[in-house]
Parts: structure tokens; C-alpha cells; sequence
């Protein structure tokens, strides 16, 4: 094995500059030690609680019982915490892991190009917009989900491209268990399951596979329900997670409200919403919660839309530039002139790599030498994070869904190349 590790970093030389970059940043988190987010402690009071009472609650169970931390953070990275993460040996065992498994998510970009063309990989163009992507490094180095989120959601999308290109079950059902391993992490991706079987559907209807495809559905949907009737169960609600609803009233009922009030009437609207909520037992402060939060933005659907959309422009620009100040800085402000004209710098390097990132994507889109149904399941994956996140996007959640990002982005820059070299052939 570290044999075909050194023949790989022998042909694909990029990567081995990946590497030294994770652990450039690893030493520069153990500097200024900013590896905790508002979110970390969620993960690990669920990392505790999962190791000592088999419950993954993600609450201090000494403080007053908040029935929405049933349900706001699934399993399993804090199952990941609960077998690395102990307080007497610190954070760096976790650190390291998450370095790996971002470097595995790194290694499968090359596995996902390696299955789409026959061709010769150049890996410097390949890897560039991942080099770019500090959020990536930064990630890496917070005790947070998303690396382990970005490993399922990778590996997932792998595996049913594989199975969509040569039609073997067990590519399949690895895509339904990775898939599911992915919302038992993060609950974005719990109704990933509906689209995927549109595709077999669409398969079947055209005669291209067999009907036991459906059978592989038994995994995630069996999950979800699984879910549904736990959360049911403990907090009187029937959902999938809590995070929904937190997400709804703290950002996009707030920007909706924002179109047509200044931010001292919104703040007072969501005040008053929030404190009359708290009021009631959790399962009627659910159902008031998503009544009020879905009557306001049904009432304006235009400014809805809009703010879905912008989000969207947002979740694929976003240069990152919080990540980066949060990791050097956490919530202190640095007045360096020299920090501040790095994150300058940085922040408009980035907008136009994104911009040109965008533009790739848009190419790859139709990009005819590549299966069709192969570039729908990409572009698929890529929108539907941009998509659902909404009017709260940044980089942080573009890192799950980045390494199909570079895929697409690989192949519009290489195809906008190979075009222009045969077009100064023709000249010349």
C-alpha cells in the first residue's frame, strides 16, 4: 500500500503540495489554537453523551433539557469524537484524522476523473482549486462535521457513477450505505434518497437496469424512518432534524423580513416570535416555529425565491474570508495592516477563482465528451447543496460538495484548453 502511495505521489506530484498544505495548516491551528466553532460544543456534548450514556442528545444533559437537541446533530461524527476526542489527550488525534480523511476525499477527485475519461490527469490543474480553497484546510483543522460529511458525500457520488457507468449492484447499494452514513452526519442530504431514485426509476422505465435495483432504497429509507419515529418518540415532532427549523427563523424568515423592514423591526418581529414560542411545550413551539416562518415567506414568494437564488450566487462566490479570519483571529479583531491586506488580497483572488470556477462549471455542463447522465449526476449533487442552503451560504458549506466542484471545474478548464491549442494549431 505505501508503495502505490509513492508511485502515486510519483505521477501526481500536486498532491503531495495538498499534503504539505494540511499540515502547514495543522501547525498553524496548534499556534493559534481558534479550532471551535459556536457548533463544536454540540458535537461534543454528543461525543459525551454518546460514550457514557448512549444517547446522542447534544446538550450538556447538567443543563435545563432543550428537546431540539434531540434531534439538531445526527450520530455520526460524534460517534467519530466519542472514539478519538477525550479531554485529558486534547484535540490533535481528531486533527489528524480529519487531515486523512480530507486527503482520502482528495484522493477520490482523482478516482471520479479517472472514471469519466481515459485520458492523461494533469494533476496541477486538477488540484489548483482545491489549493485555493483555504475553507477546505481551515475545516480540516476545526472540530467540526464537515470533513467526515465531505468523505460520504464524495464517496457516495463515486460509487453511483460507477454504477450508472457499468451497472453493478454493489456499486449501488456502497452508494446507499455512504449516502446514508452522510445524513446520519448532516441533514442536508436526507432527501439525497428522492433524487437518486428518480435516476433508477428513469433507468428501469428505459430497460437499462434490473428492478432489484429499488431494493437498494431499504438502507436509507429505513434510516429516515428509523429517525422519524426516534424524534417522534422523544420530542413529540415528527421530523427528520431540528436544524431546519432553527435555520428557517434564525436566517431566511429574518432576510425575507429584511426586503421590507430595516433590521431593528426585524430583529423585534423575530424577538417577539421567539419569545412567545418558548412559551410553549416543544412540540407546539415546533409547529408555531414552522407555521409563522412558512406564512411569512409564502407571503412573499418573489423576495423567497430571490433570496434562495442570491444565496445560491453566494454559496459559489463566497471567497471564505470568515473561515480564514475566525482561524487566525477567532472573535478578537486583528488590527494588523498586514492581515488586513492579506484577507483583502485573498478575498479578491478568490472572488475571481470562483467567478472562474462558475464559468467551468456552466462549460462542463455541456461538455459532450462526457456521459450525459454522468454530467447530470454531478451538476445534480453540486446544486442541490447550493440550492437548499439559501439565504445562509458561505464557503463553510460549499467544503461537503467541493471535491465535485473541482471535478466540473477540471473538465471545462481542460476542454477550453484542449479548444484553444487546436484552434492555434489551425492558425499557425
Amino acid at each position: 500500500m505505501f508503495k502505490r502511495l509513492l508511485i502515486f505521489i510519483k505521477e501526481h506530484p500536486a498532491y503531495l503540495l495538498l499534503v504539505l498544505l494540511h499540515c502547514t495548516f495543522l501547525i498553524l491551528a496548534l499556534s493559534f489554537k481558534n479550532i471551535y466553532l459556536k457548533d463544536s460544543a454540540e458535537y461534543i456534548y454528543q461525543a459525551q453523551n454518546i460514550r457514557n450514556h448512549f444517547s446522542w442528545y447534544a446538550g450538556n444533559l447538567s443543563y435545563p433539557f432543550d428537546a431540539a437537541l434531540v434531534s439538531q446533530r445526527p450520530p455520526m461524527y460524534g460517534i467519530l469524537l466519542a472514539l478519538t476526542w477525550f479531554e485529558s489527550i486534547g484535540d490533535i488525534p481528531v486533527l489528524i484524522i480529519q487531515i486523512l480523511i480530507s486527503l482520502i476525499s482528495c484522493f477520490m477527485i482523482f478516482k471520479i476523473v479517472d472514471l469519466l475519461t481515459d485520458k492523461k490527469i494533469n494533476s496541477w490543474l486538477l488540484l489548483f482549486p482545491m489549493m485555493c480553497f483555504f475553507s477546505q484546510f481551515v475545516y480540516t483543522n476545526t472540530i467540526m462535521s464537515e470533513m467526515l460529511f465531505q468523505l460520504f458525500i464524495v464517496s457516495a457520488i463515486y460509487y453511483l457513477l460507477e454504477f450508472v457507468k457499468s451497472k453493478t449492484q454493489t456499486s449501488l447499494w456502497k452508494h446507499q450505505l455512504l449516502i446514508t452514513f452522510s445524513f446520519l452526519t448532516k441533514p442536508i442530504t436526507w432527501l439525497f434518497p428522492l433524487f437518486t431514485s428518480m435516476l433508477i426509476l428513469y433507468l428501469i422505465v428505459k430497460r437499462r437496469i434490473s428492478q432489484k435495483a429499488l431494493l437498494t432504497f431499504i438502507i436509507p429509507f429505513f434510516v429516515i424512518l428509523s429517525m422519524f419515529v426516534h424524534n417522534i418518540d422523544k420530542t413529540g415532532v415528527p421530523e427528520y432534524s431540528s436544524i431546519q427549523r432553527k435555520l428557517m427563523i434564525n436566517y431566511n424568515v429574518p432576510a425575507v423580513l429584511n426586503l421590507h423592514y430595516d433590521k431593528r423591526q426585524t430583529t423585534q418581529v423575530i424577538d417577539s416570535i421567539q419569545n412567545f414560542a418558548s412559551t410553549l411545550p416543544y412540540a407546539e413551539r415546533a409547529r408555531f416555529i414552522d407555521h409563522v416562518s412558512i406564512d411569512i415567506m409564502r407571503k412573499d414568494i418573489s423576495g423567497t425565491i430571490y433570496l434562495q437564488f442570491k444565496g445560491a450566487l453566494l454559496f459559489f462566490l463566497d471567497p471564505g474570508s470568515w473561515d480564514l479570519n475566525y482561524f487566525f483571529n477567532g472573535n478578537s479583531d486583528n488590527k494588523s495592516i498586514y492581515f488586513k491586506a492579506f484577507i483583502l488580497l485573498h478575498k479578491y483572488f478568490m472572488v475571481i477563482v470562483n467567478i472562474l470556477i462558475l464559468i467551468s462549471i456552466f462549460r462542463f455542463a455541456f461538455l459532450k465528451e462526457i456521459n450525459g447522465l454522468l454530467r447530470i449526476i454531478i451538476l445534480s449533487s453540486i446544486f442541490y447543496f447550493a440550492l437548499l442552503i439559501g439565504p445562509s451560504a458561505s464557503a463553510r458549506f460549499k467544503v461537503p460538495i467541493y471535491p465535485m466542484i473541482v471535478v466540473a471545474c477540471y473538465f471545462g478548464v481542460k476542454s477550453f484548453l484542449t479548444k484553444h491549442k487546436s484552434s492555434d494549431n489551425l492558425t499557425s
